[in-house]
């Protein structure tokens, strides 16, 4: 259905695999040509969940995502910027698997970092331990499109760069 309509208008489908607000002038800017999609894990989640985007896949609609989603806090900035990315045309997801495009957590010092195995946890990230767990989830992910050698690469941006690509 969404192949159906130009690329400009398919951002209100919201699907996987949408570019994120395609009428900003920088929105994919640091994703390689080949991936224009975006797809968010919001790192507000008690635990990363599942890996493997079939894993996902077959979850979808059972009441485990479901509880998922109910178990977050809704009052921390991470979770007022989801609204905003649906509205500019991303799929959240709430697993951090091999699909996950962008991470939208709290950075120190910084709105957007390409994501890196030599990053330093408790440098980069406003809580460590969180950072910990990501860089061991992400490092895993890397490794498997590594050996599988499909392109991989992943961002982590903030509430604030995620409003700075609505209003650019």
């Amino acid at each position: 259905l969404a192949e159906d309509f130009d690329e400009r208008h398919r951002w209100m489908f919201s699907m996987e695999k949408q570019t994120l607000w395609p009428y900003a002038s920088s929105a994919t800017a640091y994703l390689p040509s080949d991936q224009n999609y975006c797809v968010f894990y919001p790192d507000f989640f008690d635990t990363l969940g599942l890996e493997d985007e079939s894993e996902v896949k077959r979850t979808l609609l059972t009441d485990s995502t479901r509880r998922r989603w109910d178990s977050v806090d809704d009052f921390c900035e991470i979770a007022s910027s989801v609204p905003l990315v649906r509205a500019m045309g991303a799929f959240v997801s709430c697993h951090l698997h091999n699909s996950v495009t962008h991470i939208l957590c709290e950075l120190k010092g910084r709105k957007c970092l390409r994501w890196s195995p030599r990053i330093a946890p408790q440098k980069v990230f406003v809580d460590p331990v969180r950072g910990a767990m990501i860089q061991e989830r992400v490092l895993s992910i890397a490794d498997t499109a590594s050996m599988m050698k499909t392109p991989f690469q992943i961002l982590l941006v903030t509430p604030d760069w995620v409003e700075e690509q609505w209003v650019n």
